[in-house]
């Protein structure tokens, strides 16, 4: 396996700052989270689709969001995640709004794994309009099915 990176020009470089501002400007939902569920930041699009402010993040845990028919599940991809099995998934599920309503979502992660906790970029998108005319909607979220 070869490490992946994202690289930059070193003429025009880019920083944390740069990064931060670029997704906190994308239409799609973002979260950086950890394999805990601890969330970290998110940006204005995850905060309309979930309900959740962008001040009361830090105090909701990601498995709020989860219903409790997709928690093993959840437990299984973050192990993944912290194992190093994988380094980014997708797939198709559904969440919960702040509010108790469904939003059926397809959820993008990739690991960054650190000495003290695995954080994971969290990208979302709603298909709650679009769930019942694809078909391959529920996609595999398995590990060994996902881009490594």
């Amino acid at each position: 396996m070869h490490d992946k990176a994202l690289t930059s020009s070193t003429a025009g470089g880019i920083d944390a700052s740069d990064y931060a501002e670029l997704l906190a400007n994308l239409d799609l939902a973002v979260a950086v989270n950890d394999t805990c569920g601890r969330i970290y930041a998110i940006n204005d699009a995850f905060a309309d689709l979930f309900g959740y402010s962008v001040q009361e993040a830090p105090h909701v845990n990601i498995r709020q969001m989860v219903p409790a028919d997709y928690g093993d599940d959840l437990e299984h991809h973050w192990a993944a995640l912290d194992s190093g099995e994988t380094r980014s998934m997708s797939g198709g599920r559904k969440l919960i709004h702040k509010d108790g309503s469904t939003r059926w979502v397809r959820v993008h992660a990739s690991a960054a794994r650190r000495q003290d906790r695995t954080l994971v970029l969290t990208v979302v998108e709603d298909w709650t309009d679009h769930k019942w005319s694809d078909p391959g909607f529920m996609a595999s979220t398995d590990p060994a099915d996902s881009g490594n």
